[in-house]
């Protein structure tokens, strides 16, 4: 495929087929040909997970924004209606933001983000593959879950209203690890030697997932921080504080 020179998102439709669901044009430009492709949030969800097995432990230039709105999906008006002014609101920002998103790896000084494998088949032209992405979903999500699910911004497409949603997501991580250590604690006491272990690999891996969340809030914060009065700002400050502070005391005892 032909070098990418940039790529925009003017469009976000409206489908219902094969399920309600917003599609989302991308519109791909080269140094002579133009094209076109559509992919839904879901699709993106999976370049960002296919971007991650490419370029294990690399980070890339920005995230996906997240998914706040819950129970949105359901509430989505057939093609041709123009949705109620929240919704409207929701896919404006979040169509800007995975432009930003797509962008940032087009215009990256590592190049190895625009010439990946993943991005490239994402972008390609229909006849070429763009529906690499269009079905898959994670390794044990499905459908319904992947595209429902929260990704943790970084700073592209952070608001203040998401960030308060992805706090409370790495609140539940610390609960979730809590409650590992409290299991390999009782198979300890029971002598479940194999529970114990598995208890403990859970905990490490959900601590190295707090570690990356929690360094997403913070940059997430630095990007909203404009929009944020200086008593807002201190009090989410604070709530990171608490979290780095929880982040290492489950560190010692993992």
């Amino acid at each position: 495929m032909e070098q990418i020179r940039y790529v925009k998102i003017p469009h976000a439709d409206w489908r219902t087929e094969p399920d309600t669901h917003v599609a989302y044009g991308l519109q791909v430009q080269g140094p002579v040909q133009s094209w076109t492709v559509w992919h839904r949030y879901n699709d993106f969800l999976t370049l960002a997970y296919e971007l991650a097995r490419e370029f294990p432990g690399a980070t890339p230039p920005s995230t996906l924004p997240p998914k706040s709105m819950t129970s949105w999906f359901s509430k989505i008006p057939v093609m041709g209606s123009t949705g109620t002014s929240s919704e409207v609101e929701f896919i404006e920002e979040r169509r800007h933001a995975l432009e930003r998103y797509i962008q940032s790896m087009i215009v990256c000084d590592d190049e190895r983000w625009r010439t990946s494998k993943a991005l490239q088949a994402f972008l390609a032209p229909t006849s070429k593959g763009s529906k690499y992405l269009a079905g898959k979903n994670m390794p044990g999500m499905s459908a319904s879950a992947s595209e429902s699910g929260s990704v943790h911004s970084d700073t592209c497409g952070a608001t203040p209203a998401s960030w308060l949603n992805d706090e409370r997501d790495v609140e539940q991580t610390v609960r979730d690890i809590r409650q590992s250590i409290l299991r390999r604690e009782n198979a300890l006491t029971r002598n479940e030697i194999s529970v114990s272990h598995q208890s403990l690999l859970q905990a490490k891996r959900q601590l190295a997932d707090l570690g990356r969340s929690t360094k997403a809030l913070e940059s997430a914060l630095e990007y909203i921080k404009p929009g944020l009065t200086s008593g807002e700002l201190l009090r989410r400050q604070d709530m990171l504080m608490r979290l780095n502070e929880d982040r290492a005391n489950l560190a010692r005892i993992v």
